[in-house]
This record gives C-alpha cells, structure tokens and sequence, in this order.
C-alpha cells in the first residue's frame, strides 16, 4: 500500500523542530515571543512531565515573579473543524490544562499556543476568533456583540460553532468543562494563541534569520547556517526535555564551531540587548571595558538604562565623556609634541582602578 512520504519520513518532527529554532532565534535576539508582553527568557521543549500538556514548546518570559508563560502544541496539520480527531485530542490536553492553572490564567501569566502550518485559512480564522474571545470576559456580551450576521464574517461564525462543537466531545471523553460548552469554548478561546507558521519560505523564518545577523556576523557565517545550527540543537534538547537560556545556546553553539569573540559588530549585538529589564545583566563590565567602547554606542546605551538605575546611567555617561575627553587630549599631545619624544603609555595607566559591578 502507498503511502504519503510526509507522514513516514517524519515531517511532523522536522516541522517542530523548525518551530523551536525559530523560539530560539528570538531568545538569542533578547525579542518577543507570540503570547508574550516581554522578551523570551527561556525555551523548554517536551515539558510533559513538568506537568504542561501543551508541551512541544514552553516560552517563558523575562520576569522574575512571577514569570509569565504560554505552552504550544506544535502540529504541522491541524484542521480546526468538529470531527476532526487531532483538533479534538489538541482542545482537551488545553482544557485540561486551563483547569490545573486556573489561578495563573486568570492573573494573566499563563496562556495556551497552538502553531500549526495547514490549513492556514482555517488557522487564520481560528486566531481571529481567539482574538475577539479575548476582548470579552462574559460569553454572553461575546454573542450579543459579534455572533450576528454582518458583524463577523460567515466563515468565523462557523469556526466558534466547529470549535463549540469539539470541546462538546471533548467533554464528553472527561475533559473537564466551564458551564456550557459554548461558555467553555469561549473561555478557552479567550486564553488562546494561534500562530500559523509556514514550512519553509515565510516572513515568520525570514524574521528569525534576521535575529540572527549580526551573531553570524561575528561568528563568521551566514546566518541562515545559524538557524541550522539552531535547528539541530532542538533535535537533541527534545528527547531530553531540555531548558535553554541565551548564554546556554551560545555555549552550545561556540562548541560547534561558532567563535563571538570581539568583532566588529559586538557593540550593535550587546546594545540589541539594552532593554530596561536585560539591562543590569548585560553590562556587567568593568571601567576599562566601558572607557574603550564608543562614545556614541555608550550615550545611546545610557538613554535605554531606566531613571532607577542611577549609579548605571552615571557610569555610561562618565564612560562616553571620557571616552570624548581622552581621544581630544591625545589628539593635543599629538599636535604639540614632537613625534620622537611621543612614548607609549603603559597599559596599566590606562585602566581606571577597581570594578564598579564587584
């Protein structure tokens, strides 16, 4: 009998993996992940036995307490219509897990995820749906408000009675519920995020290579040869329900080869990182480090820094003045001295004593 090579030569993995890689492009980026108000602190794959059911792909932010959320499921076919037995096992594992967390979905630190590349009109109206879900608290001013005619498109009306309709057999196979089945839909609806995510050629990996130019500017490589790398990677931290951080994956990926010494791009890839919450773990360096960098880099990194880090703000703003300072009082030694008796200094003078971040 034939059979379709997607589903004997392992599309669905290779898929997952592409969708992991392209999490981690953003937390390598310091960017924001679908779902999330902050940048992407972590990456967990496979976290069934943590107890997400969502568990292909948990993004956590950066927060520290409490540290927000969203677990995908990951399906490279996923057709949202009643019936269908993938669509109905994906809702119960979200209900399910809606009802271990109820306390951090109604705070607002934890959402559901599903990517998915096909069929994508289906997903697309599915994620509108999800949408205007989440813009009401009551299912009852949902259905006065948009479930009419000429207020939503046919198509969308249709998919709330698909999905009403499978988490009615959800239900009915234990999933736990929420009143009705369409106050049940519509609350999960209200915590869900679609991301249709194409195989191959897309904005979505056309956006993830990018996260990664000016690292593969540094290491030497494209930075599509970083995505690989990066794919790779999520082959082996799956088996083994892996959790990443950023300086994780550069150790990972300097062991394979890829070298981020100092180039000629390390300031624009550390000042990416400059946000309000990254920034106390991302400048931990000393006077020396700080009177080398450019003045320019060094004022703008000063404006990103907020008011409440004072002592931060002080410090990048003494570094770029006397970064201006030093390069116009050797520029005067020059002019007035004669080239003979111009010496060296010795290394030792040029650093500024102690380490402010000690």
């Amino acid at each position: 009998m034939l059979a379709s090579p997607l589903s004997t030569g392992g599309a669905g993995f290779a898929y997952e993996f592409q969708a992991a890689a392209v999490v981690l492009s953003k937390l390598l980026a310091g960017a924001h992940c679908l779902g999330l108000p902050v940048p992407v602190a972590r990456v967990a794959m496979q976290q069934r036995s943590r107890g997400y059911l969502l568990d292909d792909v948990v993004v956590y932010g950066d927060l520290v307490d409490p540290c927000p959320w969203i677990e995908f499921q990951v399906k490279r076919s996923l057709r949202p219509t009643a019936g269908t037995p993938e669509f109905v096992e994906v809702i119960g594992q979200a209900l399910r897990s809606l009802a271990g967390h109820t306390v951090e979905f109604d705070l607002g630190d934890a959402l559901l995820g599903i990517i998915a590349a096909e069929p994508r009109n289906g997903l697309v109206e599915l994620r509108e749906l999800a949408r205007c879900c989440s813009s009401h608290t009551r299912y009852t001013t949902f259905a006065e408000a948009l479930l009419q005619e000429r207020v939503l498109d046919k198509e969308t009306r249709e998919r709330f009675d698909d999905v009403r309709e499978t988490v009615a057999a959800a239900i009915a196979q234990g999933a736990p519920s929420f009143g009705t089945a369409a106050e049940t839909a519509h609350r999960l609806l209200s915590v869900l995020r679609v991301w249709p995510l194409p195989v191959g050629e897309s904005d979505d990996l056309a956006a993830a290579v990018d996260n990664l130019v000016d690292l593969g500017d540094v290491a030497g490589v494209t930075p599509l040869a970083v995505f690989s790398h990066l794919v790779t990677l999520a082959e082996g931290w799956g088996p083994s329900a892996g959790v990443v951080d950023a300086p994780m994956v550069r150790r990972q990926l300097r062991w394979r080869g890829l070298r981020f010494g100092r180039g000629r791009n390390e300031h624009r890839i550390v000042e990416s990182k400059l946000t309000p919450s990254h920034v106390a773990r991302c400048l931990p360096w000393s006077w020396t480090r700080i009177w080398r960098m450019p003045r320019g880099f060094l004022l703008r990194a000063m404006s990103r820094v907020p008011r409440s880090l004072r002592g931060l703000r002080m410090s990048l703003r003494a570094g770029g003045i006397c970064r201006m300072r030093r390069s116009f009082v050797a520029a005067r030694r020059r002019r007035a001295t004669p080239s003979a008796m111009l010496t060296p200094r010795p290394a030792a003078a040029q650093i500024w004593p102690g380490n402010i971040w000690s």
